[in-house]
C-alpha cells in the first residue's frame, strides 16, 4: 500500500484490544475523529486488509498505518536527566503493575500545551516494558502516588477494582483556616463547566455527578489544617472542589481558591498545590494480597509539619 510504512505487530498484551482504541492508544495526539475516518476509507491495514475499527486483534496481527500520521505527531525526547529522575521515581513494582512518586508540575499524558506526558516520558525511560497504561490520574499539580498497569489484563482488573471500590487512595492536604471538627466527609455533586476564558472548571452542583470524600484532620496550624482525605468516588479535582466547598481551599490551589486562601498561601510562600498522594492500597492482580505503597512528602510541602 503506497506511503504505509509503519508496521505494528500485535504481541500478547494486545490480544482481544479493538483495532480503534489501538490506534488511538498509539497516536494519543491526533483527533479521535480523524482516527475514526482514516480506518473507514481503509488507510490502516490489518494483515494487509481493510478491517473495521471494531475488529478484535489477535496475537501476530500486523498493522500498517500511513506514515503521515508520524509526521503529524512529531516525537519529544525526554532528557538524560529527566530519565534518571523518573527511573528513581518508581517505588514499587511487579510483573504486573508498578507505583511511581509523581513529581509535582508534569502533566501524566502529553496534550496540545503539553510536550510530554508521564507515560510517553516512561515509555522512554523504560524500554524494557511493552505495556504501560494509568490506572488512575493524578492533576498535574499533584504529586505522590500513581498506579500504572504493566499488561492489559493486570489494567482490565484494576478498572474493575476501582469500579468495585477496592483501591483506596489516600491524600495529604495543607488547607486554609481550620477545617471544621464535625466536618469528617462531603457528599456534594460534582459538575464540570467552561469558563470565559476558554479551561474548565468543576463545580458544586445538584445536577453533576455523586461524589463522595472522607477528611480527617491531622493537626492544626495558624490559619491552616493539615488534613487526610480519602476519595470514595474518582471525580476530576474532587477533593479540591470540596475542600473549597466546606469554606477551606487547599493551599497553593490557583484554580479553587478565596481570598483568604490566596493571602495565606503568598504569606507562606506555597508556590505549588499542596496536594501530595500519599499512600494506595489496591489487590494485587495475580495473587489477590492487598498491596499497601506509601509516596514519600516532596521536601517542598515536608517543612510545614
Amino acid at each position: 500500500m503506497k506511503n504505509t510504512l509503519n508496521l505494528f505487530k500485535v504481541n500478547k498484551e494486545k490480544i482481544g484490544q479493538r483495532l480503534d482504541n489501538y490506534i488511538i492508544r498509539e497516536f494519543k495526539k491526533i483527533p479521535k475523529s480523524f482516527i475514526y475516518r482514516i480506518i473507514r476509507i481503509g488507510k490502516i491495514r490489518l494483515n494487509g486488509n481493510i478491517a473495521k475499527a471494531k475488529t478484535r486483534l489477535q496475537n501476530g496481527d500486523q498493522i500498517k498505518t500511513p506514515k503521515f500520521l508520524i509526521t503529524m505527531v512529531k516525537k519529544v525526547y525526554i532528557s538524560d536527566k529527566l530519565k534518571k529522575f523518573l527511573l528513581e521515581s518508581v517505588i514499587a513494582e511487579s510483573n504486573d503493575w508498578l507505583v511511581i512518586n509523581k513529581p509535582c508540575g508534569i502533566s501524566v499524558h502529553g496534550g496540545s500545551k503539553i510536550k510530554i506526558g508521564l507515560i510517553e516520558a516512561i515509555k522512554q525511560a523504560r524500554k524494557d516494558i511493552d505495556f504501560i497504561e494509568l490506572v488512575h490520574r493524578l492533576d498535574k499539580d499533584t504529586s505522590g502516588c500513581l498506579l500504572l498497569a504493566k499488561s492489559r489484563t493486570a489494567l482490565l482488573l484494576f478498572n474493575k477494582a476501582f469500579k468495585n471500590r477496592k483501591i483506596e487512595k489516600c491524600y495529604i492536604a495543607l488547607v486554609y483556616g481550620h477545617w471544621p471538627i464535625s466536618i469528617n466527609y462531603v457528599t456534594a455533586s460534582i459538575k464540570r463547566f467552561n469558563t470565559l476564558n476558554g479551561e474548565y472548571k468543576m463545580q458544586i452542583n445538584q445536577y453533576g455527578k455523586y461524589s463522595f470524600t472522607l477528611f480527617k484532620i491531622c493537626k492544626f496550624f495558624y490559619k491552616s489544617t493539615l488534613i487526610k482525605a480519602l476519595p470514595i468516588t474518582g471525580r476530576t479535582h474532587q477533593i479540591r472542589v470540596h475542600a473549597a466547598h466546606v469554606g477551606n481551599p487547599i493551599l497553593g490551589d490557583k484554580k479553587y481558591y478565596n481570598n483568604n486562601s490566596k493571602i495565606i498561601s503568598y504569606k507562606l510562600n506555597i508556590n505549588r498545590l499542596f496536594l501530595h498522594a500519599g499512600s494506595i492500597k489496591f489487590p494485587d492482580p495475580t495473587t489477590g494480597k492487598i498491596i499497601h505503597v506509601k509516596a514519600k512528602i516532596d521536601p517542598v510541602l515536608k517543612e510545614f509539619f
